[in-house]
């Protein structure tokens, strides 16, 4: 009897030693938790992440006792490490940003965070999209389309994504840049994508044109006035056309900007009618002008031979 009593006292003993040790861990646990709260009161983001991240790990070695802190610290670590990645896109290091977000997407989903997997999901995309927009931005085509495809994997229905990539491949590969304008237009976007591919055919027509190549500005400023309507490619092409003797696409682009007191671009018309034996059409467009200082002598003398 007097052994087995001995032997309670030691249980008794051990007990109590092993519960005085849990209290311990548990403070040290809690104190590594408030130094962290502190921490992100100071706006120590980074500081307050590793202390929360410390503090659960010993709050999960502790069992029971310490399964307050483990969920306290569990719901604060993947929204610490989402706010690092946002601190990261105020600096501009957009790779480094991507990285975090995956991160904080990954702990969140650890540790049932619902709301922050649903955060960072719908940040991600944008956060490349914007690294993608500094290559675009300093004519880094080929990187930038890079980053906008990688945008693309993450959401497949990124409007502006499309519309980057279309700018990012226009003079790379214009088979993808129109097939991604043409996915914005699907998406909600028609007028915008359009109109953009539109500015891009009169930005290459305009090269062309710089280069001597009139009939590659032509054929641009035609494409251009295909998919939007562009007073600079009507009026560059329809003088172009006119020049190279292409009489029925400079009025299909000219009539597109005639109006009142566009005196030159009823002077050119008149011209393209008169060239095409459309003597009617001609003679209207010379009477429209005949008022005009600038056109009136040599439109009277149209008027004399060909509108009798």
């Amino acid at each position: 009897m007097k052994k087995v009593f001995k032997l309670f006292g030691a249980t008794v003993l051990t007990m109590f030693l092993f519960a005085s040790a849990n209290a311990q861990d548990i403070n040290s646990a809690g104190s590594v938790y408030n130094s962290a709260a502190t921490a992100l009161k100071n706006g120590k983001t980074a500081e307050a992440l590793t202390g929360f991240q410390k503090a659960l790990s010993m709050a999960q070695s502790l069992g029971d006792d310490g399964a307050s802190l483990v969920s306290d610290c569990k719901g604060i670590i993947p929204k610490l490490i989402l706010q690092t990645a946002k601190d990261a896109v105020q600096e501009g290091n957009y790779s480094n940003a991507e990285t975090k977000i995956k991160q904080a997407y990954e702990s969140a989903k650890k540790y049932n965070q619902p709301a922050v997997m649903q955060e960072a999901k719908s940040l991600l995309p944008k956060v490349i999209i914007t690294g993608g927009d500094k290559f675009l931005n300093a004519g880094k085509m080929n990187e930038a389309a890079a980053e906008y495809r990688k945008a693309l994997k993450e959401d497949s229905t990124n409007v502006t994504a499309y519309m980057r990539l279309g700018m990012a491949t226009f003079d790379s590969n214009e088979t993808e840049s129109i097939k991604a304008f043409g996915k914005a237009a699907d998406l909600g976007s028609k007028d915008e994508a359009m109109k953009q591919l539109s500015n891009l055919y009169f930005k290459k027509g305009y090269k062309s044109y710089k280069a001597h190549d009139y009939k590659g500005a032509l054929q641009n400023c035609l494409k251009a006035d295909s998919y939007s309507d562009n007073k600079q490619a009507c009026k560059m092409g329809g003088m172009i056309a006119l020049k190279l003797k292409k009489y029925p696409d400079a009025v299909k682009l000219l009539q597109k900007i005639d109006g009142p007191g566009k005196f030159d671009i009823k002077y050119s018309l008149a011209m393209a009618y008169e060239a095409m034996n459309d003597k009617t059409k001609a003679c209207g467009y010379y009477k429209q002008i005949v008022s005009n200082p600038r056109f009136k002598a040599y439109a009277q003398s149209k008027i004399s031979t060909l509108c009798k």
